[in-house]
C-alpha cells in the first residue's frame, strides 16, 4: 500500500473533509471493518477497548455529503455482502410462514423455526427488538478463541429522518439511549414478557454515520439535551463547501476504477483482522497531547476547551488505528505485531487536532451557554436555599441563645436547635455551653 502523508495543518485554518486526503476521508468506516480487535486505554487500563466512533458529517445541502454514501458502499462491502445471506434467510422464513398461516395443510405440520443469523448493517427504520436480537447474536471469537461480539452499523443519508424518528412513537424510539451507550461499550438491561424479545443484559455495540445539515445537527443535539454528552462522544466532520465553487469535472477512468477495487482489497483484508492492537506508545501520545492542552485550558481558565476535550483521545486511537496497521501490514502478517513510528504519531496528531477543532467549531457556543446555565441555576439554588436563613442569623445580636433564635424565627426548640447545629457546621457562629442556656456567638464572615 502508498505511505500514508500526513501533514499537521496550520492551527489558524479550519479542518475539512475535503481538505484531507482520501485515505483519512474514509476513516468514518474501516473501523467497524476492524470489529475483532481491542486496544487498552489509560482510562480503566484494565478494560478491553473497541474501535468505536460516531460520525456525522455537516454541511448546507447540496454540498457533497453524498461521498460518505459511495464510500459506505465500497468499504463494508465484506458485511454488506456477508449481511444480504441472513437478510435472505430471514426474508424467506417469513414468507414460507405467512403460507404456512394461510394453508390449513400445513397449519397441520410442525412450525417453523426462525433461522440464526448474523446481521450486522440496520437502517434507522429497526425495530428495538431485532436491534438487540443482532446485537446480542452477532459474535465471533477473539485470537484465544474467546467469544468477542461484532458491531452493528448503521448509515443514514438523512440525520433529519433518524432524528425525527427518535422523537415519535416510531420504531427508532429509545435508541438515542444506545448512541450515548455505544462510545464505551456500556450495559444495557431488557425485561419484557414478551416471548420474542431477549431478556437479561447486553452490551451496546454499534458504529454509526449520519450526513445532514447544521440545521439537523442542532436539533439532534440542542441546547437543551446538551448536558447528555452526546457531543463528546461524536467526530462532526465538516465538508467546508465553497458556495461559489463547483466540484471538479470528473470522467470515468482506470485509474478511479483501481482506487475503488483497492479499498475493497483492503476492506477483506481488515475484515479477518482480530487480536490485540499494539498502540500502547500511542496511547501515552494521546495522554501527554491531552495533558497539555488541559494544563494551558488551566492557565487561562477555558473551561469551554477542557470541558470539550476529555473524549478526544478515543478518536486520535480509533480512527488511526486501521491505517496504522495497514502501514505496518507486512510486519503484522509475520509477527502479529508492529512498531509504532513517527508517521503514525503524526498521523494520530492530526486527528486529535480535527477533533479538538470540529469540538469548538460545532459546540464551543452551547458548551459556554450550557456551563453559564449551570452556574446560574446553582448560585439560585444556593440563595434560595439558604436565603431565610441567613436573613435570620443577620436580624439577631452578636451574642444569642437558643430561646432568642426560637422567638426571632417563631419555631419550636427542635427546630432552632437543628438550625444552631446547621449555622455551626457552616462556620458562621461558635457555640459555648449546651442545651438552652449555651451561648452562641456570630463570626465574622470571610470575604
Amino acid at each position: 500500500m502508498q505511505e500514508l502523508r500526513v501533514k499537521l495543518r496550520s492551527r489558524n485554518r479550519p479542518y475539512c473533509v475535503h481538505s484531507v486526503p482520501c485515505s483519512q476521508r474514509v476513516r468514518p468506516f474501516v473501523s467497524t471493518l476492524m470489529t475483532r480487535c481491542y486496544y487498552y486505554f489509560y482510562h480503566r487500563p484494565e478494560t478491553q477497548r473497541r474501535l468505536n466512533y460516531e460520525v456525522f458529517v455537516i454541511e448546507d445541502p447540496a454540498s457533497g455529503k453524498s461521498f460518505a454514501g459511495d464510500l459506505y458502499k465500497t468499504i463494508l462491502s465484506p458485511i454488506i455482502a456477508a449481511d444480504k445471506v441472513g437478510n435472505d434467510m430471514v426474508n424467506k422464513f417469513k414468507k414460507d410462514k405467512q403460507k404456512n398461516e394461510t394453508s390449513s395443510d400445513k397449519q397441520k405440520k410442525d412450525g417453523l423455526t426462525q433461522p440464526k443469523v448474523k446481521v450486522r448493517i440496520h437502517g434507522p427504520r429497526t425495530s428495538n427488538q431485532t436491534f438487540i436480537e443482532d446485537m446480542v447474536g452477532c459474535t465471533d471469537t477473539d485470537e484465544n478463541g474467546e467469544p468477542i461480539h461484532l458491531h452493528l452499523f448503521t448509515f443514514d443519508s438523512e440525520l433529519e429522518n433518524n432524528t425525527r424518528l427518535g422523537s415519535s412513537s416510531q420504531s427508532w424510539i429509545d435508541k438515542s439511549v444506545f448512541e450515548l451507550k455505544a462510545f464505551h461499550n456500556e450495559e444495557d438491561n431488557q425485561q419484557y414478557k414478551n416471548v420474542d424479545s431477549v431478556s437479561g443484559p447486553f452490551n451496546v455495540y454499534w458504529n454509526f454515520v449520519y450526513t445532514g445539515t447544521p440545521v439537523s445537527l442542532s436539533k439532534k443535539v440542542p441546547l437543551r439535551n446538551f448536558g447528555s454528552g452526546l457531543y463528546s462522544r461524536m467526530a462532526v466532520l465538516p465538508l467546508c463547501a465553497d458556495a461559489f465553487e463547483v466540484i471538479p469535472l470528473y470522467r470515468r477512468s482506470k485509474q478511479n476504477i483501481e482506487v475503488n477495487d483497492t479499498l475493497k482489497e483492503w476492506a477483506f483484508k481488515l475484515d479477518q483482522t482480530r487480536g490485540e492492537l499494539p498502540v500502547w506508545p500511542l496511547v501515552e501520545y494521546t495522554y501527554h497531547w491531552m495533558a497539555d492542552i488541559m494544563t494551558l485550558a488551566k492557565m487561562e481558565q477555558d473551561r469551554i476547551t477542557a470541558m470539550l476535550v476529555k473524549r478526544v483521545p478515543y478518536y486520535g486511537l480509533n480512527v488511526a488505528a486501521p491505517f496504522i496497521l495497514m502501514r505496518h501490514w507486512e510486519e503484522w502478517q509475520k509477527e502479529h505485531t508492529f512498531k509504532i513510528d513517527e508517521k503514525d504519531e503524526a498521523l494520530c496528531s492530526v486527528i486529535l487536532e480535527i477533533q479538538l477543532y470540529t469540538q469548538k467549531k460545532f459546540f464551543g457556543g452551547q458548551a459556554k451557554a450550557y456551563l453559564e446555565n449551570k452556574e446560574t441555576d446553582e448560585q439560585n439554588n444556593k440563595v434560595n436555599y439558604y436565603s431565610k436563613s441567613d436573613r435570620l442569623l443577620e436580624s439577631l445580636p452578636q451574642e444569642f441563645s437558643q430561646g432568642k433564635v426560637m422567638e426571632m424565627g417563631e419555631m419550636t426548640a427542635d427546630v432552632a436547635r437543628v438550625q444552631i447545629w446547621r449555622w455551626v457546621k457552616d462556620k458562621k457562629v461558635e457555640k459555648k455551653g449546651r442545651g438552652k442556656t449555651a451561648v452562641i456567638r456570630k463570626l465574622a464572615r470571610k470575604t
